[in-house]
């Protein structure tokens, strides 16, 4: 009778517990789409973003899902960077992550960039279509371009560390800003002090000419995880 009940109570608060879970999809999913959309998602714009993701400082959106997991990638704005990628390493099944872990590396030779992971919890799947040049992610990073899906621990306190909606559209404007200087710099001409929602002024492909120091000062720069939560510089 003892372990009758012991089983049964383990089973209630498992029921419990994903419930939970259920709930706080539905209202991360309610709070997403209640965000005003930045216009249509083209992928020549690095600057629109689908209604209905959370993005990561660095450079990693969330999207729920209707059974509570996240769908994990890039975003456009560094996708739009990018070029021509030689192999993309994604995580694996199974294995535990916390937010800010590399969640998929991007190879180009001997360099890469570290895609950071948004959320904590563990990989439930990946990815298996996306091409071995990046074209998805590159072309469409919210759509084709996904990287993986994550079972989230504490899915509400995640998402509190994310931005969503108008927060994302002036930090967009802030990391473009802050991109057009970099190139200025890697370039060495040019003040970065130019408007950054024209696209024509970041230079698509960049990243594929880039030397080895620019691929470790970008990584620094844009693609570390930064203390205290969301960027709202």
């Amino acid at each position: 009778m003892v372990a009758i009940l012991v089983v049964l109570t383990i089973t209630m608060c498992l029921l419990v517990d994903w419930s939970v879970q259920l709930i706080q999809a539905r209202r991360a999913r309610n709070r997403a789409l209640a965000a005003p959309r930045n216009g249509p998602v083209f992928a020549s714009n690095p600057f629109a973003v689908p209604r209905g993701l959370f993005f990561h400082p660095a450079h990693s959106w969330a999207q729920v899902e209707p059974t509570g997991d996240v769908r994990v990638g890039l975003d456009g704005l560094v996708g739009f960077l990018l070029g021509s990628i030689d192999r993309i390493q994604l995580p694996d099944p199974g294995q535990e992550i916390k937010a800010g872990d590399s969640i998929a590396l991007l190879r180009q030779g001997s360099r890469e960039l570290r895609l950071a992971s948004p959320v904590d919890g563990r990989v439930v799947d990946i990815n298996r279509e996306l091409a071995p040049d990046g074209h998805f992610i590159r072309h469409e990073p919210y759509g084709a371009g996904w990287i993986c899906e994550i079972r989230p621990d504490s899915l509400s306190k995640d998402l509190h560390n994310l931005m969503v909606g108008e927060d994302v559209t002036a930090w967009h404007a802030r990391e473009a800003r802050r991109i057009i200087k970099f190139l200025s710099h890697a370039k060495g001409n040019g003040n970065g002090s130019e408007d950054p929602t024209s696209e024509g002024l970041l230079l698509r492909g960049f990243m594929e000419g880039a030397s080895d120091e620019e691929w470790r000062k970008f990584q620094e720069e844009f693609m570390e995880p930064r203390s205290g939560g969301s960027d709202r510089r």
